[in-house]
């Protein structure tokens, strides 16, 4: 809420406080203690015990660090370029160089018997629908939720040589999922990686990748963090592969049902 990483205690004085500050975030900062009390119908010592949950010791930190606050949310400028992004990657699957690799894709998955998507934050999202959309298609597959509930050591070589990984990540980089993946490694996994460039750690990692290019998008959420940025670049690219791949490998494996009369 705010500044905070989780919601503080609030009465039903402190939301009718919260209210009018959420309605006016850009003028708090230049408002008196004393006019904020009487446009919210409450005292200066409700104002101060207000600010005392929001982890302020008094009412000059609040507007500081409410105004620190507005300056990074603000920093985030919508990309203007977003369709021609999507048109350009929609045409680079029309390309050799991709289609070659969704070939090799197939291949690795044509003798699993089961798909497990991997993945952190939004790709952890996408990890879930392609779960989904893959079972839809009859293509067994489960995702890791939390890899410290699933670690590769409860998984036997009989499992792993029947399993094919598929780890979705934006910048490849995404630590704990590489620590995942190097014990994966060790133990001859089969893993397929979708990120946006083979050079990346994830890629290395991964019997192959399937990269795509678009331009990453983040956010500082965080005030006390300043380093510490959210990813909303768009997944995209990402779900379309998941999808292309789910497609082929059901057209390569499956035999077509044939439907009408004599």
């Amino acid at each position: 809420m705010l500044f905070l990483n989780h919601t503080p205690k609030l009465n039903d004085l402190d939301l009718q406080i919260f209210t009018y500050i959420n309605q006016n975030l850009s003028l708090i900062p230049y408002l008196p203690i004393r006019t904020l009390a009487k446009k919210t119908h409450s005292s200066t010592a409700s104002i101060l015990r207000f600010c005392h949950k929001f982890e302020c010791e008094g009412y000059g930190e609040f507007k500081v660090r409410l105004k620190l606050y507005l300056a990074s949310a603000s920093q985030y400028a919508p990309q203007d370029n977003h369709v021609e992004e999507y048109i350009a990657f929609l045409e680079s699957t029309q390309k050799s160089f991709f289609k070659e690799r969704l070939a090799e894709a197939v291949d690795l998955l044509t003798n699993k018997e089961l798909v497990v998507f991997l993945g952190a934050g939004t790709s952890e999202a996408i990890g879930g629908y392609g779960e989904l959309y893959y079972a839809n298609l009859s293509i067994p597959a489960l995702k890791i939720a939390d890899p410290s509930n699933y670690p590769s050591t409860m998984f036997s070589p009989r499992f792993l040589a029947q399993t094919c990984f598929i780890v979705t990540s934006i910048s490849g980089e995404t630590h704990e999922v590489i620590e995942y993946m190097e014990h994966l490694k060790a133990a001859n996994a089969t893993i397929l990686s979708i990120c946006q460039t083979d050079a990346s750690t994830i890629a290395k990692l991964a019997n192959l990748n399937i990269p795509y290019t678009v331009t990453r998008e983040t956010v500082q959420k965080n005030y006390r963090d300043p380093e510490k940025e959210t990813e909303i670049t768009t997944q995209l690219p990402a779900v379309f592969i998941l999808e292309k791949l789910a497609q082929s490998l059901h057209a390569a494996t499956h035999i077509p049902t044939l439907t009408g009369g004599d």
